[in-house]
C-alpha cells in the first residue's frame, strides 16, 4: 500500500537520482519484459530508500516495482494482468501498450515536444515515441477518451456491478493520515465536487492527460492533448474548468 501511495521511499526520477537503472531499461527493450522488471526491482530495493519510509515522494519506480510483485505473485506478465483484470471487464475495448498506433484503423495524432518558443515536433514511430515498455505500471498505456471513461466512471461509482468490493475502494481512495494521495489518485476536497474530487495527471513528455472525478456526483472530466512542455497543466486546467462549470458543478 506504501508503494501504491508513494510513501515506500522509492526514488523519485530515476533518470536524475539512478540513471544507470534508466539506462537498462532503455537497453531492453524487447521480448519478455517480466525479467527486465524483475531486475529492475532488484537493483531498486539493494539500493535502499531514497526517501524517508511514509514521506511522500512521487516515483515511477514504486509502480514498476509493485508490477514486478504481482507478476511474481501471478506468474502472468503485467500486460496480460491489465487486458484480464482491467481493461476486458470493464468493456476498455480501445487499449494498448506504447504509444497507439499512427496509421491504419484506430490511427491517432504523434506525440509532440516543443522545441524553442512555438515549434511543436511530432515523435515519428520508433522506441523513442514512449517511455521504455519495462516501465509500463508507471504509465504507457494508451486509451480511447471512450475507453478511458470507463475507467473514471468505475472510480465514480458507475462501474460494473461487483467488480470491485467496496473495502477495495476504500483503500483506492483513502489516504494516509495527514495525506492527500491515495492509491493511484490525489484527494483533494471541492464544493463543485460535493465532497471530494480525485484527480491525476501525467505525461510521457509528448502528451499529456488530467482527470478529474466528483464521486459524490458521479461526474468528471477528462482532457488529453498529444504534446507536453512546461505550462501545458495549467492550460489545461483552465479548459477542465470551464467544463465543471457548464456540466458538473450545478448537478
Amino acid at each position: 500500500n506504501q508503494l501504491l501511495r508513494h510513501e515506500g521511499g522509492t526514488p523519485g526520477s530515476l533518470i536524475d537520482g539512478h540513471p544507470a537503472i534508466w539506462q537498462y531499461l532503455w537497453d531492453n527493450l524487447e521480448g519478455d519484459l517480466r525479467p527486465i522488471r524483475r531486475e529492475a526491482t532488484r537493483r531498486l530495493l539493494a539500493l535502499g530508500p531514497d526517501n524517508p519510509i511514509g514521506q511522500f515522494t512521487y516515483s515511477n519506480s514504486a509502480f514498476i516495482i509493485a508490477g514486478a510483485a504481482l507478476e511474481h505473485i501471478t506468474g502472468q506478465s503485467w500486460e496480460s494482468l491489465m487486458r484480464t483484470e482491467v481493461f476486458e471487464p470493464l468493456g476498455m475495448n480501445a487499449c494498448g501498450f506504447g504509444a497507439p498506433a499512427s496509421a491504419g484503423i484506430g490511427a491517432q495524432p504523434l506525440g509532440h515536444r516543443r522545441r524553442g518558443a512555438n515549434g511543436n515536433t511530432p515523435i515519428q514511430p520508433g522506441p523513442n515515441d514512449d517511455n521504455p515498455p519495462a516501465v509500463g505500471p508507471a504509465g504507457i498505456v494508451h486509451c480511447s477518451l471512450a475507453s478511458w471513461l470507463k475507467f473514471a466512471a468505475l472510480h465514480a461509482g458507475s462501474g460494473p456491478e461487483g467488480y470491485l468490493s467496496p473495502d477495495t475502494f476504500a483503500v483506492l481512495h483513502q489516504p494516509s493520515v495527514g495525506a492527500s494521495y491515495a492509491g493511484g489518485w490525489g484527494l483533494t476536497r471541492r464544493d463543485w465536487a460535493g465532497g471530494i474530487a480525485l484527480t491525476h495527471n501525467g505525461s510521457n513528455t509528448m502528451n499529456f492527460a488530467i482527470a478529474w472525478v466528483a464521486p459524490a456526483k458521479r461526474a468528471g472530466v477528462l482532457v488529453t492533448t498529444n504534446i507536453a512542455y512546461d505550462g501545458i497543466g495549467a492550460q489545461l486546467d483552465q479548459i477542465v474548468w470551464h467544463l465543471i462549470l457548464r456540466y458538473i458543478r450545478d448537478l
